[in-house]
This record gives C-alpha cells, structure tokens and sequence, in this order.
C-alpha cells in the first residue's frame, strides 16, 4: 500500500517542518523513485481507489496525502513538499476552473493533473491550455494509466522549469547589454526586443514594441534604407554592417555614433526565418572616416559573413 498521510487536520510534522522549497535528495540508480503526491478528491470511493491503484505501481513509491476541499488542499499544498497533486475540479467548496487556478495561485511550482468528471472534458481541455500537465476521466477505462502519466507529468514540468529559467536567464543577459539587441521576421515586425532596444522606441518593456516595424521607432526614410540593406542581407544569407558613423534618426532624438549589423537567422533546415539586428555605440579608436575605421568597418563585414557561413554549413 502507498503510504497515506492522515488529514489535513492532522498533517504529519515532519511534511509541514520540511517546507515547500526543501531540495528533494535524486534517487539512487536503481532505487524505487519516491512520489509525493497531494490528492484533492471529496469522493471516499475515489481516494480508495486510487490509493489502491498506486499501490499496485511498481516503478515508484507513491506517499499519498488526501484531503477533501480545496481549501484544505491550498493549505497543504503551500505547506508541504509535494510532486505533483491530482485535483478533482468540483469540491464542497469550490467548482470548474476557479478551483484550478485557486490552487495554482497558492502553489505555483507544483504540476497539477485534473480529475474530470465526463460533462467537464472541454472546461478540463482548457485548464491543460492554461497550463494543467493533464487530465482524466472519472470512470474512464483508461485510469490504469495514471501512475505513468503521473511520472510523465513530474519530469514534463520539471523540464518546463528548467527551460524557462535557461530563458529568463538568456533574457537577463540580453537585458543587461548596452546594445540594442532585436529582431525582426520576415515581413519587418519586431518579434524580440532587449531593453536598451525597447528604450530607443520610448517603451518601458519590450513587450511594449512586439510587433512594431522600424519605421514606427525611426524616421521612415531610413526605416525604408535599413529595410532595404536588411533584406538583401537575407538574400544572399550573409551580414550586412552599416557604416560605423551611422546615426539613428529615432522619433524623439537623434542617436549619434552607433553601428548597426544585422545577420539572417536560419532554422534547422537553413531557411531563413527572420533577421537579428545588433545596434551599439561605436568607441572605436579610429574615426569613422579614416582609412583605419573604414577597414575595421569592412573587416566587421567580411567576419559576418563568415559567421553566418559557419552556421549555416
């Protein structure tokens, strides 16, 4: 039998003294996985059941703490340290999808799978938009799958953390450049934007200038220039460097001394799908329009290219 912990009312000591944030020790190679899972079901029937259901799982061990409202299984979710919690959406004191997002709201790291009755399939479908790992059926012949779909669920969401904080990382960095880092689809709307970039269109967030062509942050006339070079720099699938005493003509004020490079971005198949522009304040030794900064210039060129050769190759 898994191991059932007792009512909320009475929560084991141990489960509330280690915390929601306690660091889960890996299981050795070979050893039973442990599961922690919180399982919010009014139906006594049900609870059984499944219980007995878990039991049976050979793959894991499952420590299974039941709780009959959601307001008890709010409590025991921003308390304890659970995996994952199944939760049925209508409870005494709760139904439909506030009772999802309830409890999301009060654990928010935790994946969650719901428990449907037949007549609440396309509110459950929603709920798995809205981020819910899964869904069952009540009485649906497909229940024996639960304790894989369970594990599926915990290593599923564990990725999903994992490649959201790489992104928030990858977001911070980009962020914290003095240079305008964006980029633009094919059809010239802005579909990335670090903060510097997003300051140069008067905006506070990035978000604020999505979908924003240049020629709405710049004058239209070298908007139109810029768009130009950049599309012949898809074209041929190689970089193009604008000259390094280009000035930004932008709607409020004039950005002096920046260069501006753009390099094509390439999927998996080396079609292009989009252009990244880089914009930066030229300190360069070299005036802009001496020999040396002109050779810099068509050297910066020359690497481009090279880059987006190598890639693509």
């Amino acid at each position: 039998m898994p191991q059932t912990a007792p009512p909320d009312s009475a929560a084991g000591p141990a489960l509330r003294a280690a915390g929601h944030k306690r660091a889960r020790a890996s299981t050795p190679r070979g050893a039973e996985a442990e599961i922690r899972l919180l399982l919010v079901e009014d139906s006594f029937e049900l609870v059984e059941l499944l219980t007995k259901l878990l039991s049976r799982n050979r793959s894991a061990k499952f420590i299974v703490r039941a709780t009959n409202s959601l307001q008890q299984g709010v409590r025991a979710a921003s308390r304890a340290n659970f995996d994952v919690v199944l939760l049925d959406l209508t409870l005494p004191d709760s139904a439909g999808g506030e009772t999802y997002r309830r409890l999301r709201a009060a654990a928010p790291t935790l994946p969650i799978i719901i428990l449907s009755a037949h007549d609440d399939e396309e509110l459950a479908v929603r709920l798995v938009q809205e981020g819910a790992q899964d869904y069952f059926l009540k009485g649906a012949g497909d229940i024996h799958l639960l304790p894989r779909a369970i594990r599926y669920a915990i290593e599923r969401h564990r990725a999903e953390r994992a490649l959201e904080a790489e992104r928030d990382l990858l977001r911070a960095i980009l962020d914290s450049l003095p240079e305008m880092i964006y980029a633009l689809d094919l059809e010239g709307r802005c579909i990335f934007s670090n903060s510097a970039h997003a300051r140069l269109g008067g905006a506070a967030q990035p978000r604020e200038i999505s979908g924003c062509t240049e020629s709405e942050l710049i004058e239209s006339a070298q908007a139109a220039e810029l768009d130009c070079d950049d599309r012949r720099a898809v074209d041929t699938a190689c970089g193009h460097l604008r000259p390094a005493a280009s000035k930004l003509q932008t709607r409020d004020a004039d950005a002096e001394n920046m260069r501006r490079s753009s390099v094509p971005l390439l999927d998996g198949a080396g079609e292009v799908i989009a252009r990244v522009v880089s914009v930066r304040e030229l300190r360069s030794q070299f005036p802009a329009d001496s020999a040396a900064g002109q050779d810099l210039t068509r050297a910066a060129g020359r690497n481009d290219c090279a880059a987006v050769a190598a890639r693509s190759s």
